[in-house]
This record gives structure tokens, sequence and C-alpha cells, in this order.
């Protein structure tokens, strides 16, 4: 057993306990702009870092806190295969060289935490080192002074958000309590679109025009999933007011059949149509006929 962990530990954490260099330093000083390129490594301190720059200008900002590589990879997602757990004997050294699980518990080195991994698999590696008692506890994670970095490592909640990281997520769970996390990564769309229809009730009335392929324009974004809810196969055009063109388009290829209200329109030929259903009718025929403006609209008409 422990050759064999000894073996997995090689390939899994080939850069355990990398300490950065001067040199590394140097060039990955606090005003460093990282690429947005995502390949997660785990520091020693238990927080996933979105690629090695990111890892290194936290790690050179603060030298003395003796941050090193844990491993490649997400913090959460390094464990044990199903294939190591079925191997292993239960044998461990006892050399103590402490890590701190996600439980608040202090294993007494790598091999007896990853062989507590293999029976409950919920716990993650929190740090190496033990346990800080004064570390962060749920009413930190709560504490909106506490404060989140700004590391992007998106996390899918299950009301259909995403969230920038873990830190941004527990936040969000202090103030809804049964917000359980969805997935790690962005959301699916189709998760998303299912929860926000679920929970859409009411918009506000702020103006924030989007156009949808319908060729209409809606008030704000919240109007058009309301109207995507109906109408699964609506999609959004374009934020702003829809191209006039385009809602020429489809507004004659969809017109069909107008209501008798009268809510007089005036044309630009001069025409009084009964209502604006009417007017569009006769643009769709007469290429000439412009939109009418505010001023060409009966004072006797009412706001829909």
């Amino acid at each position: 057993m422990l050759v064999l962990l000894t073996v997995v530990l090689a390939l899994l954490m080939p850069a355990s306990g990398q300490r950065p260099t001067n040199e590394e330093c140097a060039r990955h000083g606090p005003n460093t702009a990282c690429n947005r390129n995502i390949a997660f490594v785990c520091g020693s301190n238990g927080q996933s870092y979105s690629n090695q720059c990111e890892f290194l200008v936290a790690a050179c900002a603060n030298p003395n806190s003796g941050l090193s590589l844990y491993a490649r990879g997400r913090c959460d997602d390094i464990r044990p295969t199903k294939d190591e757990c079925d191997r292993d004997d239960g044998t461990c050294t006892r050399e103590y060289i402490p890590v701190c699980g996600s439980d608040r518990r202090n294993y007494s080195n790598l091999c007896v935490f990853r062989a507590a991994q293999c029976k409950d698999p919920n716990l993650t590696f929190k740090g190496l080192g033990e346990c800080d008692d004064t570390g962060p506890t749920k009413d930190d994670e709560c504490d909106p002074d506490g404060g989140c970095t700004r590391e992007y490592i998106p996390v899918c909640g299950s009301d259909g958000r995403n969230y920038i990281n873990t830190c941004f997520f527990k936040y969000a769970q202090c103030k809804t309590p049964n917000l359980t996390l969805q997935r790690h990564g962005q959301c699916d769309p189709t998760h998303v679109k299912k929860v926000q229809c679920a929970g859409l009730r009411v918009c506000t009335r702020e103006y924030i025009p989007v156009c949808g392929s319908d060729g209409k324009t809606y008030g704000n974004p919240c109007e058009l999933r309301s109207a995507q809810c109906k109408t699964p196969n609506l999609t959004l055009q374009r934020h702003g007011r829809c191209d006039p063109t385009h809602v020429k388009k489809v507004q004659c290829a969809g017109l069909r059949v107008c209501t008798r209200e009268y809510i007089p329109v005036c044309g630009s030929d001069g025409v009084s149509y009964s209502n604006f259903c009417v007017f569009q009718f006769a643009q769709c025929k007469k290429a000439s006929v412009d939109p009418p403006t505010p001023w060409a609209v009966r004072p006797n008409t009412r706001e829909e």
C-alpha cells in the first residue's frame, strides 16, 4: 500500500511542496496581469488558483506565508480514485506531517488523509499543516467584510446562477440556506432556463430594451426571459431596440388577423388606420408607408 501510494502521489502531485523561486517572484509582482487560461493548481493553503501565474502572484505577495504548490488541479478534485481505494489496505506510516481536512480534523499525514477520503467522498483538502482554529468558520463565510478573491473558478448554484468562485457561492448560501452546489464550472444553459422559468414572477419596469428573434422589443431582459418561458425557440437577437428592417420582416411574416378595437393611428400617407395592427398590414403591402411618429397618433389613443 505504501509503495503504491507513493507512486500515485508522485503522479498526481508532481509539484507538491514547491515554493516560488526569487526569479519567479521577480516576474510575478502584485501588478502582474495573468492570462485567463484555466489550468488549475492547488495551494498548500487549500485554495484553488485558476493557473500557476495566479498562484505565483499570491505566493510572492507574502513570502513569509510559507505558501507552496500542493498539486495540479482543483483542491476539491484531488482525491483517490475508486481503484486506489479498493486497493487500500489501511497501512500508513506514523510520520507526523499533518494535513487539515474540510471536516476541520487534523490527519497525521497525507496517507491517513487519503484513506479517510476513501471512506468519506465529501472530504476535501483544506491545507497542509494543522487546522487553524482561528481559520474560516461558518460565521466568517457569512461575514461580508471577510472578502472573497476575484479569481475566476466558476461554480453553478441550484438557483441557476454562475458564481465567480466557491467563496462567492458560500456567501450566497448564507443568504439562501437551501441553495446547493449544482456543479463545478458554469451552469448548463438548459438548467439555467428551467430554474429561471420556475422562479420568474414579476419583472421591474426599468427600461433596458432588448430585441427578441420574434422582432419584438422587450422592455428589459427579464421581460424577454418571461416570453422565452412561453416560447422556447425565442432567442435574444441583440441588446437595444430591434432593427426596424428586422422587425418589419418578422412582423409581416407573422401577421394574420387584427382585432376590431378602435385605437386610430395616422400613417405618412395621410390615412387613419383603426389600430396599429391594421397600420402594420398597410406597411407590409405598401413599402412607402412610414412608421407613425409620436405626434401622428390620435389624442384618444390609449397605451396598451
